[in-house]
């Protein structure tokens, strides 16, 4: 288990309790920011709750009841609490969106005290800066907490109470899993983070975390609807974090938003994915991927950076201030891609966010960063000396080869004779001749119709991958 310091913040918040009332402005402002950025529901994928659907998974809108919408202030963070439902037809879908559903929060159905979980839509501003941020909270209380006549409804993003036992789980909007806390008697115990490296030999430190989704579904039929309570549960892949008092060492997540004030339940914050990624964090400069997409980033750099040459290109990279934009691209023609004119790493799929896609691209961020002027120069006359460099520094560093010279036109011969030049240069980097690159550098150009170019005579030397050999020790 991976024991990460969360420090418990001192300090007790008074807040000051507004008056709900319909059309309330908070609640209208925060509708309409919530709009803007989901379109007005949040996509939720479940497990198929019948052997019908023909999937494992099912994806069901999740709108949220504005009339029934709490607001709190504390100090100057307007937080804004949403009950959530959802529709099982298109129509009732669309009046929803709209609304003009029949759903009400008066609406006869269980209690919120006998529900095994509560999901709400919370929408914060800081009223200082004029930001706003929202996410998904989910309270799942112990069985022995209802039990002894504890209340859900008692439960908000700034206030757990002082015998709560449950899980708090926090989702972004897209849907992902966020993070959860573990409380026990009021307590926060553990933290929980998720994991997308199910795969890697940090398996034994990757725990289920068993989360039970419950929510409203509004049913319509023969122009009549009725609403019914149902539930859907998930197992999530977490790394378990160990909670400790305040002064209990380093941590990661003191106050870990505190653009929006403090800890939310003693401890128990929404924690952005910003506050999660610090090798995405430290090269970002406008990332543009979801939160989803941003753990297999962080994911993928956190594999990159296990080989030694990759990782002093990071280094060399953060050192210099160097800043990318981020972003998916389904019309990209390769799988990842690196743009140096906009300084944008572009991936088609989330399956393009690897280790493996990244390692030619940050070659390729790299001798932008390196050459003087960059690397957009080199559109047309020097483009094969810019993908040929990147190819060879793939081969060398890679543990199969080769990419460089992997196209079908090329003859067998030159294919062989390039990985024996591959081979002598792994026991000896240093004896990369320029006479030898530049014949190879030529052969690639004539076999490679996607790369070819006319040669840019001031790239006839791989000098970015020299100083890679000369200075990362890794060679």
């Amino acid at each position: 288990m991976i024991f990460i310091s969360c420090e418990q913040d001192e300090s007790v918040i008074d807040p000051v309790q507004e008056e709900v009332v319909p059309g309330n402005e908070s609640i209208s402002s925060a509708r309409d920011w919530f709009f803007s950025q989901t379109g007005g529901d949040v996509l939720m994928e479940f497990k198929s709750q019948t052997k019908s659907t023909g999937s494992p998974k099912q994806t069901l809108p999740l709108l949220g009841d504005w009339e029934s919408g709490l607001t709190r202030r504390i100090e100057h963070i307007r937080n804004v609490e949403v009950p959530v439902y959802s529709v099982e037809d298109e129509e009732a879908y669309i009046e929803a969106l709209n609304g003009i559903g029949d759903l009400k929060s008066g609406q006869s159905g269980p209690k919120d005290e006998d529900l095994p979980s509560r999901t709400r839509f919370v929408v914060q501003t800081n009223e200082e800066t004029g930001t706003t941020r929202g996410f998904m909270m989910t309270v799942i209380p112990d069985q022995e907490y209802l039990a002894s006549g504890g209340s859900i409804d008692s439960i908000d993003y700034y206030y757990r109470g002082a015998d709560f036992s449950g899980l708090i789980v926090f989702n972004h909007l897209d849907g992902s899993f966020a993070n959860g806390w573990k409380y026990e008697e009021g307590e926060v115990k553990n933290c929980f983070l998720p994991s997308r490296n199910q795969s890697s030999n940090l398996l034994k430190s990757v725990t289920i975390l068993h989360i039970r989704y419950c929510y409203n579904l509004e049913v319509s039929y023969a122009g009549y609807s009725s609403t019914k309570r149902v539930c859907h549960s998930e197992d999530q892949y977490v790394f378990t974090a160990a909670f400790s008092s305040a002064g209990g060492g380093s941590s990661l997540f003191t106050r870990p938003s505190s653009e929006f004030g403090t800890l939310g339940g003693g401890g128990g914050a929404y924690l952005p994915s910003a506050s999660l990624q610090p090798l995405t964090n430290s090269i970002a400069l406008n990332n543009m991927l979801l939160p989803s997409q941003t753990l297999l980033l962080e994911d993928a750099l956190k594999e990159l950076i296990g080989v030694c040459s990759d990782e002093y290109i990071y280094n060399e990279l953060v050192a210099q201030g160097k800043k990318f934009n981020f972003k998916m691209d389904s019309s990209l023609g390769g799988l990842a891609g690196y743009d140096p004119a906009s300084k944008t790493f572009s991936f088609r799929n989330n399956d393009a966010i690897s280790s493996g896609k990244l390692k030619e691209e940050f070659f390729h961020a790299f001798q932008d960063a390196f050459y003087p002027g960059g690397t957009s120069q080199y559109g047309t006359t020097g483009k094969v000396n810019i993908e040929f460099e990147a190819k060879l520094y793939s081969d060398l560093s890679n543990v199969g080869c080769c990419i460089g010279f992997n196209m079908v036109s090329c003859p067998q011969k030159i294919k062989d004779d390039y990985l024996d030049w591959i081979i002598q240069l792994r026991k000896n980097p240093a004896g990369l001749l320029n006479t030898d690159y530049q014949q190879w550098l030529k052969l690639f150009n004539t076999y490679t119709p996607k790369y070819s170019s006319p040669l840019a005579s001031n790239l006839s030397s791989p000098d970015a991958l020299k100083s890679i050999i000369s200075n990362s020790k890794c060679y």
